[in-house]
């Protein structure tokens, strides 16, 4: 568990890109839903065929259809008719009637559709999902392969497209699947399929290493447990195959389809409880946008409102928009107190909030729940540091008489000592919590990094540099006992993190590096902290270019509200010393949101945008904004800030870009 306003990691989530259906839901909102319509007027339906004869249109067929459903079928028909020539109101038509199972008067209106709207790629997506849904096969092919010219990096049309041709064309599918994976590289629908072709390529060790993988995105994933039940049944190993089969009859299939125009469609007159679950693993992959689509269908029925509230806070606390969060939280937990895991997220954004007292209240609710929990007990004692509660100490003290190894204890005592001015009780405490730890080396660095963060958050200025004196005397304290080494690393706080950070990530351990760095990422100078997230990055795209688009994606929509981040990952695009990450255009427009955010006062923020111009081959641009900087008072505050910075000048004056 966190506390601090964290770096979103990648996320189990699609790298679709998400094409609006504009008018789409507002042309169908009434759709079949349950709500009564309020447009159209009640038909006559003795006779359940609409002509056509002052229309091009096609007559549609209403035989067999519900009331309610056949008048909203009629309405969306005689909005066509009026305005023949609109390929959204023909195409809503289509749509509609392919969600009624009219599929072969789905196929006539979307057929006339990509007539009317040539190049836009929906149409021929959906052309080709009612052609597959009539069994049209070959056609469907076709209208895939179309849709994929006019937008090549729509996954899911490839993975719909490499589906229909791997039985007779293994080759091309797999061709199709890799390409997608690298779009979407967490889609458990392209492990499937890759997992498919090596079957077919009898490759049984890769098949069952795809068909893994694509459970560990979707463990109730019906096909894979199937596919893996026979694969295993041929080799012989009965015990796991009987595993996989029970498995197949109480599995589905994946119920987030990574498809922003498919789930947009099926939201129309879908279940609730279908829209409850879409909704809330649409936020737990991060793809808000497509949530807010679900959720908004979701409350039209009331039944759900409470647990729309419980989305909607989810959803607002992991976009960055705190004050929403709180308030969908309030409403829901005021009618499901005892739900603890959406508790944790209403406090964490209290915390952010800085509404400490709130947050303290909430931990301790849960606490009643969860007497065991030392993690949350070591929180609370966090919470209390943020405060000035004198009461942190207690609360750390507890947890370590519980397991005197527990590391976040182990950290937040010795913090609270320092942060308290009680070095010696500090220096006594530290032998033995660094035997929570590794080495002495990593838990200087998390000790680093609990400091920074709660200084940090007690400035009065955010842009102020933090006062190193605690650092210092703590220093001088551990010389005298003998800790030279640690001495010295915690005299220097920032570099100790990025050198921690930079060595982390060499190893692959990309979950402790982010880790640090979310303590740190608002108390940089001079970019010390941003270079270590440089390397970090470098490192993610060096294992996997797709794993390293995915973070971008994930963090970048985030960012949108989060200053911090912004300016961190507009410094990542500027100057990475990895030619693929960098991008200038991406970096100014990520270092242009930090710089509204934060007024146009921020050395840090003037710094990257400097870099930003100079990627961009901008110098004068470049250096003119980083002498705006060295003028700052928050910058002559800090000597290390100033070395940096004018060091950077010099290389702007010299169209030369910094690279790290």
């Amino acid at each position: 568990m966190t506390t601090q306003s964290p770096i979103r990691k990648v996320r189990s989530r699609t790298g679709a890109v998400l094409v609006r259906a504009g008018s789409l839901l507002l042309g169908l909102s009434g759709g079949l839903s349950a709500q009564p319509t309020s447009a159209p007027t009640k038909p006559d339906l003795a006779d359940r065929t609409v002509a056509s004869a002052d229309s091009p249109l096609p007559e549609i067929d209403l035989i067999g259809l519900p009331e309610e459903v056949a008048a909203d079928l009629k309405a969306a028909y005689e909005k066509a008719r009026s305005d023949p020539r609109n390929p959204e109101k023909v195409g809503e038509l289509g749509i509609l009637c392919q969600r009624v199972a009219k599929t072969s008067s789905a196929v006539e209106y979307l057929e006339l559709t990509t007539r009317l709207a040539p190049g836009e790629m929906k149409w021929q997506y959906y052309l080709a999902l009612a052609l597959e849904d009539s069994y049209e096969y070959s056609r469907a092919t076709e209208a895939y392969r179309a849709a994929n010219r006019l937008d090549p990096n729509y996954p899911a049309v490839i993975v719909r497209l490499a589906d229909l041709v791997r039985e007779k064309d293994v080759n091309e599918a797999f061709g199709l699947y890799q390409k997608a994976a690298t779009l979407s590289p967490k889609d458990p629908r392209i492990h499937f399929g890759l997992g498919e072709c090596a079957r077919l390529k009898n490759q049984p060790d890769e098949a069952i290493k795809q068909y893994k993988k694509a459970l560990e995105y979707a463990p109730k994933y019906a096909k894979v447990h199937g596919a893996l039940a026979r694969l295993l049944t041929a080799r012989g190993d009965r015990v796991n195959a009987a595993l996989h089969a029970d498995a197949e009859k109480r599995g589905r299939e994946p119920p987030v389809v990574r498809d922003p125009l498919v789930i947009r469609v099926m939201c129309i007159g879908a279940n609730p409880e279908w829209l409850l679950d879409v909704a809330g693993q649409l936020i737990d992959l991060a793809d808000f946008d497509l949530a807010v689509t679900v959720v908004s269908q979701l409350r039209k029925h009331p039944r759900y409102e409470d647990q729309a509230n419980k989305l909607l806070g989810r959803l607002h606390y992991f976009r960055h928009e705190l004050d929403l969060a709180v308030k969908y939280f309030e409403s829901y937990l005021a009618q499901f107190g005892g739900d603890d895991e959406n508790r944790v997220l209403y406090a964490q954004a209290l915390l952010e909030l800085k509404q400490y007292d709130e947050v303290t209240k909430n931990y301790l609710l849960i606490l009643k729940n969860k007497p065991d929990d030392l993690e949350l007990l070591s929180q609370i004692g966090t919470v209390g540091l943020l405060s000035g509660n004198p009461e942190a100490i207690r609360y750390f003290q507890q947890a370590l008489l519980r397991n005197r190894k527990h590391p976040g204890a182990c950290v937040g005592l010795v913090a609270a000592f320092l942060l308290s001015n009680d070095f010696e009780s500090a220096g006594k405490a530290y032998p033995n919590t660094l035997r929570a730890f590794e080495s002495p080396e990593e838990y200087d660095s998390e000790l680093i990094g609990k400091l920074l963060y709660v200084l940090g958050e007690r400035r009065k200025d955010p842009l102020t540099p933090i006062d190193p004196t605690v650092f210092i005397k703590f220093a001088e304290t551990l010389k005298r006992n003998n800790y030279p080494q640690s001495a010295e690393r915690i005299q220097y706080p920032l570099s100790t993190v990025a050198g921690v950070v930079e060595r982390w990530a060499k190893k692959s351990d990309f979950a402790k590096s982010f880790q640090l760095i979310q303590h740190c990422i608002q108390c940089d100078e001079g970019g010390v902290i941003r270079d270590a997230m440089s390397r970090v990055v470098q490192n993610v795209h060096l294992q996997s270019p797709a794993a390293c688009i995915q973070f971008f994606r994930d963090n970048g929509r985030i960012a949108e509200n989060d200053a911090s981040l912004a300016n961190m990952l507009a410094w990542v695009r500027a100057t990475s010393a990895e030619a693929g990450v960098r991008n200038a255009q991406e970096a100014m427009r990520l270092a242009a949101i930090a710089d509204k955010a934060t007024g146009h006062k921020n050395p840090e923020v003037l710094d990257t945008i400097a870099a930003a111009h100079a990627e961009g081959g901008d110098f004068p641009r470049a250096v003119q904004t980083l002498q705006e900087a060295l003028k700052m008072s928050a910058t002559t505050a800090s000597n290390a800030r100033v070395a940096r910075f004018r060091e950077r000048l010099a290389m702007y004056e010299k169209k030369t870009a910094y690279r790290h």
